[in-house]
């Protein structure tokens, strides 16, 4: 505004400075649209809103950490950037990441990914191939009773859940594996099954295989004490006879009919040096 003399400069002077305070009262506040006016001062125009300056430098350096965020997400899931840090921002960023599939850290939660229900865990190998399909503590963890359709409840007697791993719960958990069949290991002990007497090696193929009925001094295992015709194995499963190498093997229908195995049974034979019944 320019005074061509018609006005005398003390009220020049007035008008101007009215001009700029009516000027001044129209520029935005913070949260209104800047598009068209300005922003208030202490303010800037970010993103077409008046916002702190404060606010929008931190906006401004979140972007550019975002980027670094989202060059490593794909392993965390951590796609977004808030306060300086990598965060997670969608369940989508988090699905697609290594720790979904590998942990059921699947949804987000607190800016992070993390396991909240079972589906998450559903999601990942914890339940695919390891069985740990049930979300507890922030963990997938085994459901009841899933240790017992478990190979490790057949193999070694680790049927019964506890925690995040399965375990030995019984004596009758030993007495149903491999390891007692195979290896004597039929009785409960500080958590893992043992051998730890005649009966044990008596269930065992160490018996009806070799005739080794009886649990050996020390830290052995089961040896035979007496010739295959008064061994355990003779007594028990009718192997009262010398086979090839140190196994023992059926002789014939009688032996096999006194034994502990065709107690019971209304037939009882004697099948390529094994006793058969039914």
């Amino acid at each position: 505004m320019c005074n061509d003399g018609s006005v005398r400069p003390g009220r020049f002077i007035a008008m101007l400075a009215m001009l700029v305070a009516g000027a001044a009262g129209c520029r935005a506040k913070a949260g209104e649209d800047c598009t068209r006016t300005a922003c208030a001062d202490g303010l800037s125009c970010h993103e077409s809103v008046c916002r702190p300056k404060d606010e929008v430098d931190r906006i401004r350096a979140d972007q550019e950490r975002a980027k670094t965020c989202r060059a490593t997400c794909t392993e965390d899931g951590l796609c977004g950037a808030k306060n300086g840090r990598c965060v997670a921002t969608t369940d989508e960023d988090c699905r697609k990441s290594r720790v979904c599939r590998q942990k059921g850290a699947c949804s987000m939660h607190d800016d992070v990914c993390a396991v909240v229900s079972d589906e998450d865990c559903k999601r990942s190998v914890l339940c695919t191939q390891g069985g740990k399909c049930s979300s507890s503590e922030g963990k997938c963890k085994f459901a009841a009773g899933a240790c017992r359709e478990r190979p490790e409840c057949k193999e070694r007697g680790q049927c019964v859940e506890d925690g995040e791993v399965c375990s030995v719960g019984s004596d009758q958990d030993c007495e149903a594996s491999r390891r007692c069949r195979q290896e004597a290991e039929c009785t409960l002990r500080d958590g893992d099954c043992v051998l730890a007497d005649d009966d044990d090696c008596a269930r065992s193929h160490w018996c009806w295989e070799y005739a080794n009925c009886k649990r050996g001094p020390g830290p052995g295992g089961c040896f035979r004490d007496a010739p295959f015709a008064r061994s355990e194995a003779c007594r028990r499963y009718g192997c009262c006879g010398k086979g090839e190498g140190q196994r023992c093997r059926a002789r014939s229908d009688d032996e096999c009919k006194k034994s502990e195995l065709c107690a019971g049974k209304t037939r009882c034979w004697n099948e390529n040096g094994v006793c058969k019944g039914e």
